[in-house]
């Protein structure tokens, strides 16, 4: 596959030592620099797959609803990498083997509160406010996750603790209405 047809690209090797393993390990995902020669680097998310990790279902339906979240974010007034391409693990013409998203890379580093300072802490609070004052101005009616790209409907909650894997089927709670019914829910 052809990511920026004639520019030549490579993936950074990867290293996981202290210095750069914040860098590299993302939650369930690792991080892999594509670095292309007119200086434009993107950010593979390639999903981390071992044996406590959900069935290929779920992690499809967990990678499905970050896309959708993402395109949602972008459609606002909130930074968020540029979804640039993506695959899903059940997807036949998907030669990686697992889930990944190509990513904008935005600039920074990423975040390390125990070794932030007190002024990076407040930096970083007030931008969490921000966002968070940005994301009020649309307000949601459910409580789930976005699970269908390109459409902002708020489906069941995509975390594995919300599902369940049964005949080849993901059974997701929600989404709900209020939080006490999230509460009354037996997981």
């Amino acid at each position: 596959m052809a990511l920026r047809p004639g520019i030549l690209c490579h993936a950074s090797p990867l290293r996981f030592d202290r210095q750069s393993e914040h860098e590299v390990m993302g939650g369930m995902n690792i991080h892999v620099n594509v670095e292309f020669q007119d200086g434009v680097t993107w950010l593979a998310r390639i999903r981390r797959s071992n044996a406590t990790s959900p069935p290929p279902i779920a992690r499809d339906y967990i990678i499905l609803s970050e896309i959708a979240t993402l395109q949602f974010l972008e459609n606002v007034n909130v930074p968020t990498p540029r979804l640039l391409g993506y695959a899903l693990e059940a997807d036949e013409g998907n030669n990686v083997g697992v889930g990944y998203m190509l990513i904008e890379k935005l600039p920074g580093k990423p975040l390390d509160w125990a070794r932030a300072t007190e002024d990076q802490k407040h930096r970083i609070i007030d931008q969490l406010a921000d966002h968070t004052i940005e994301l009020s101005k649309h307000p949601l009616d459910k409580i789930g996750s976005f699970n269908r790209p390109g459409d902002e409907h708020i489906g069941p909650i995509a975390r594995e603790e919300f599902s369940d894997v049964t005949d080849g089927a993901i059974h997701a709670l929600g989404p709900f209405t209020t939080t006490s019914t999230i509460s009354s829910t037996k997981f």
